[in-house]
């Protein structure tokens, strides 16, 4: 619940990394900042910092680096620099991380992958990831982000047709009491302002 405490500690461990000349440790720093702005929606720096990550996980053979820093950087161009070839690459990059077998914040990229395909108009697509998510989250109990795929559902419930309001609600309300139930501050405050935002009588008094 401290974005900018967690911002300003993480550029100065990145500032330290990159000084020992470790360029595993730099590719894994990096990576981590990659989620950090990403949480804080901070597009120019996730690009900037998935830039660094290709280029590193290239010279050095790090395919799976090379891989997550694909679909950050996607989901930091946005569906206006971003091409179909890109967003199909990063649908191949999902592909290519489910078959190594990982699970490992497999959830939290497959939510990534449908914000691409929200922003590219691809919301049917955009569903079925979100679905796949969120059950493959409720397998595994890898669950700390389990209220931000929810929010994404009834982002892409509204935006599938104006008839889904009801659905749309039900998926903020759902990501607001996970949220609460995780004391996870930044994923309750998003939850409650989509539901403020798409009715705010029911947003109102949360």
């Amino acid at each position: 619940g401290y974005p900018d405490q967690a911002l300003s500690y993480s550029k100065r461990i990145s500032e330290e990394i990159k000084k020992a000349g470790d360029a595993y440790i730099e590719v894994i720093a990096l990576t981590n900042s990659c989620y950090l702005h990403q949480f804080c929606r901070n597009r120019q720096a996730v690009e900037d910092r998935a830039a660094t990550v290709l280029t590193l996980a290239s010279e050095k053979q790090f395919p799976v680096f090379g891989t997550t820093a694909r679909i950050f950087r996607q989901w930091a161009l946005g569906s206006e620099r971003g091409g179909s070839n890109e967003i199909d690459s990063v649908l191949a990059g999902l592909a290519d991380i489910r078959a190594t077998g990982s699970k490992e914040d497999l959830c939290y990229f497959h939510a990534l992958g449908a914000e691409i395909l929200l922003d590219a108009g691809r919301i049917e697509s955009a569903l079925e990831l979100v679905a796949t998510a969120i059950r493959e989250a409720e397998l595994t109990g890898e669950l700390w982000y389990l209220a931000e795929l929810h929010r994404l559902q009834g982002r892409l419930c509204i935006a599938s047709s104006p008839r889904r309001t009801e659905e749309s609600l039900r998926e903020f309300e759902l990501s607001l009491q996970i949220a609460r139930d995780q004391k996870a501050r930044l994923w309750e405050l998003r939850a409650a302002t989509s539901l403020y935002q798409l009715c705010p009588d029911a947003g109102a008094g949360r």
